[in-house]
C-alpha cells in the first residue's frame, strides 16, 4: 500500500508537468508554421495594427485577416455559415491610411482596421449586418457601396446622392434578402479612393436545404471556397492619375496602370522602374496561390480600368455563377474572360484528369482595348503557381512571372455570350411597361477645354464630395444646376427596358445600383464606325443585334457595352429610391459618366425614414 500510495503522489506531480512540457514543445513547433502561414502579412506587421477576426459569433470568422505576401489565398468557412440560423452581425471600422508595398512598390494606401484589402467578410442569407464606420482620415469624407446587394437606398453609399460623405462615424444597416446569395464586393463611393485600395470582398452563403438538407457544396461536389480579388494597380495616387487622363495633351487616353494584384499582393520588377517615375521599390518573391484540387473559386473584378482573362495549366474550369449568385449554362474550359471592372464570377477549379502536368499555374492577362497608350513598366500578362495543401515551398518559385510553356489552346468562356438558367415563359414579360433610352460616350470638347468628360444623353455628372445635403434629401427643385444631374424618373412602373447605347470607339461596363437585370440583348458593331445602335422607338428599324433572348437571358448587376454597340436591360422596378448608374471604369466615373433612375413616386422615395437615415450621415 505504501508503495502504490508513493507512486500515486508521484503522478500527480509527472502528469502536469508532462502536460506543461507538452504545450511548451507544441507551441514552439506550431509557432514558425502559424506564423510562416500568413495569418497576418508583413505589412501588418510593419504598421504596428494586427488585423483582428472581428466577430466570430461561434461559427467562425465573418472577417478576415490580410493574406501572406507569398501565399495569396483567401479560404472561405461556408460549412460554418449554411447549416445556422440568420443572425445580426456588428463590425466596427477604422478607416485610415498607411504605407504598404503590395508589389514591393511603396504607395499610401487606404486601410480599414489597418488592413488592406479590407477584410473579406462572410454571411448567409437572411442576416443582418450592421457596419459603423469610422473615419479618421485627414481632410476627407469616406462612404461604402455595397456591390450587388440588394437593400436600402439610404444605405447604397454613394456620396451626393444617397448620402453625405461620413466625417466622423456612420452604421450601415445591411439586411441581406432570404433569397440573395452569391459574390459581392465592398468598395468606397467618394472621390477616387477605390484605386487606392478602399475595397473588399462579401460572400452570402446559401443555407443548406431544409427540405433536402443540400448545399452548393454537395451539389457542385467540392469541400473548398476561396476568394481571388483581381485588379489593375497604379503605383502613383489616384489623383495623380485622373490629372494626367484630363490633360488635354494626353487626348482622352487613359493612363495604362504599373501593375496587377490578386488578393492584395503582386510582383513587381524593380529594374522597370523609369527615371520619369521614379518608385520606392524593394524586390520580392513571386507570390503562389494554394488550392486544393477541387475548388470554387469566386473571383472580383477590382480594378480601376482594365478587364482580364483567366486561364489555368493543371486545371480544368467549369463557369457557375456571375456577378451575385446567378446560376448559368455550365461551360468547362481552360480560359474565361473578359471579366470587367465590378463584374464577378465564380468558377469550379478540378484538377483530377490533369496528371500530365507537373505543375499547375494560373495566368492573368489584362485586356488593352483602354491601354493605347502602353505602359513599358507593366507586364499585362502574369503568371503565378498553383500549389497543393501543405506543399507551399515546392510552388513558391523565385522566378519572374513570366509567361511559360502552355499546352494548346482550347476554347475558351466568352463571358459576353453566356445564357442564364432557363425561365419561366412570360416570367419577365413581351414587353416592358417602360422603356429608357440612353446614349454614352466619352467626348472632347472645346467648351471643356479639350479634357474628356464623359456623357450619357448629353449630360455628364460628377457627384460631389462636398458635406452637401444629397439629392435623395433634396426636393428637385433644389437640385444642383451646374453640372445639373441626369435622373430619370419611372413612377410604380413594374418592369423597365434600360437601353444603353455606346457610341464611343472603346467599351464601357456599366452597373446598375440596387438591382439585378436580365441582358436581353449585348451588340458589338459589325466593324469599325458602324455605330450600329438601337431605338426602340422606331418600330420600321429591326435592332443589328437580332431578337431579345426572352427564353434565358443571363442576370447580371454589371455589364460590358461594346464599342459602337448596345445593351438591353429589363430589371424589376420593385425598389424605391434614388439608383446610381454609372461606367466602372473609374476615370470614365470621375469625368461625368453617371446618372441616375428615380424607381418609385416621390412619397415612396422621400419617406420620414429616408431623412431621418439622412440626417444621420450628414451629422456624422
Amino acid at each position: 500500500m505504501e508503495k502504490n500510495g508513493i507512486w500515486k503522489r508521484k503522478w500527480k506531480v509527472i502528469l502536469p508537468t508532462a502536460a506543461v512540457l507538452a504545450t511548451v514543445v507544441l507551441f514552439f513547433f506550431l509557432y514558425p508554421k502559424f506564423y510562416l502561414s500568413g495569418s497576418w502579412s508583413d505589412d501588418d506587421l510593419y504598421s504596428g495594427d494586427s488585423p483582428e477576426i472581428e466577430q466570430e459569433l461561434g461559427h467562425g470568422p465573418v472577417a478576415h485577416p490580410a493574406v501572406d505576401a507569398n501565399d495569396f489565398s483567401i479560404g472561405l468557412h461556408p460549412e460554418q455559415h449554411i447549416h445556422r440560423d440568420p443572425e445580426t452581425i456588428g463590425l466596427e471600422w477604422n478607416i485610415t491610411k498607411g504605407v504598404r508595398r503590395p508589389d514591393g512598390v511603396a504607395k499610401e494606401v487606404y486601410l480599414i482596421n489597418g488592413q488592406f484589402p479590407g477584410p473579406t467578410v462572410e454571411l448567409r442569407s437572411g442576416d443582418e449586418l450592421l457596419v459603423t464606420v469610422r473615419n479618421e482620415l485627414v481632410n476627407e469624407g469616406v462612404a461604402i457601396h455595397w456591390h450587388g446587394l440588394r437593400i436600402e437606398n439610404t444605405m447604397d453609399g454613394v456620396v451626393g446622392l444617397t448620402q453625405c460623405a461620413i466625417n466622423r462615424e456612420f452604421t450601415y444597416r445591411l439586411k441581406i434578402p432570404d433569397h440573395q446569395a452569391g459574390t459581392f464586393w465592398y468598395h468606397s463611393h467618394s472621390e477616387l479612393q477605390r484605386a487606392d485600395g478602399l475595397f473588399g470582398t462579401l460572400v452570402i452563403h446559401k443555407p443548406a436545404s431544409e427540405v433536402e438538407s443540400t448545399s452548393d457544396m454537395e451539389k457542385y461536389d467540392y469541400q473548398n471556397e476561396q476568394v481571388l480579388m483581381v485588379g489593375d494597380w497604379y503605383h502613383r495616387p489616384a489623383e495623380e492619375v485622373l490629372a494626367d487622363y484630363t490633360n488635354w495633351e494626353n487626348f482622352k487616353i487613359e493612363p495604362a496602370p504599373d501593375s496587377m494584384l490578386l488578393n492584395g499582393v503582386g510582383y513587381f520588377e524593380c529594374s522597370m522602374a523609369t527615371k520619369a517615375h521614379p518608385l520606392d521599390c524593394q524586390g520580392q518573391s513571386v507570390p503562389h496561390l494554394t488550392l486544393p484540387a477541387r475548388t470554387r473559386l469566386r473571383i472580383v473584378n477590382t480594378g480601376a480600368l482594365t478587364g482580364f482573362t483567366i486561364s489555368t495549366t493543371g486545371f480544368v474550369m467549369t463557369l457557375l455563377e456571375v456577378d451575385g449568385g446567378h446560376e448559368v449554362e455550365q461551360v468547362r474550359s481552360e480560359k474565361v474572360g473578359i471579366l470587367y471592372p465590378g463584374e464577378r464570377i465564380d468558377l469550379l477549379l478540378d484538377r483530377s484528369g490533369h496528371d500530365e502536368y507537373e505543375s499547375a499555374w494560373i495566368t492573368i492577362a489584362l485586356d488593352r482595348e483602354n491601354m493605347q497608350f502602353p505602359n513599358m513598366a507593366l507586364t499585362p500578362t502574369q503568371q503565378f503557381a498553383i500549389a497543393p495543401p501543405m506543399d507551399n515551398e515546392r510552388a513558391a518559385p523565385h522566378e519572374d512571372p513570366i509567361v511559360r510553356p502552355r499546352a494548346p489552346e482550347v476554347p475558351w468562356i466568352d463571358l459576353s455570350k453566356a445564357n442564364g438558367s432557363a425561365i419561366p415563359p412570360g416570367e419577365v414579360g413581351v414587353q416592358s411597361d417602360e422603356t429608357i433610352l440612353l446614349y454614352a460616350s466619352i467626348s472632347y470638347l472645346t467648351q471643356y477645354e479639350y479634357r474628356p468628360k464623359g456623357f450619357i444623353n448629353h449630360t455628364s455628372w460628377s457627384l460631389s464630395n462636398s458635406s452637401d445635403m444629397p439629392l435623395l434629401a433634396l426636393d428637385q427643385t433644389s437640385w444642383p444646376t451646374d453640372p445639373e444631374p441626369f435622373v430619370v424618373k419611372t413612377g410604380r412602373t413594374e418592369w423597365v427596358d434600360l437601353v444603353i447605347n455606346n457610341i464611343d470607339d472603346k467599351g464601357h461596363p456599366f452597373h446598375l445600383h440596387g438591382h439585378d437585370f436580365y441582358v436581353l440583348s449585348v451588340h458589338q458593331a459589325s466593324r469599325v464606325g458602324a455605330y450600329e445602335q438601337y431605338n426602340p422607338f422606331d418600330a420600321e428599324k429591326e435592332p443589328a443585334g437580332g431578337p431579345m433572348n426572352l427564353a434565358n437571358p443571363v442576370i447580371k448587376d454589371t455589364v460590358y457595352i461594346p464599342s459602337q454597340g448596345y445593351a438591353v436591360l429589363r430589371f424589376q422596378a420593385n425598389s424605391p429610391g434614388l439608383w446610381l448608374v454609372h461606367c466602372h471604369v473609374l476615370w470614365h466615373e470621375a469625368v461625368g459618366m453617371n446618372m441616375a433612375i428615380q424607381v418609385g413616386d416621390d412619397a415612396q422615395v422621400r419617406g420620414e425614414s429616408v431623412k431621418e437615415s439622412i440626417a444621420k450621415s450628414c451629422a456624422g
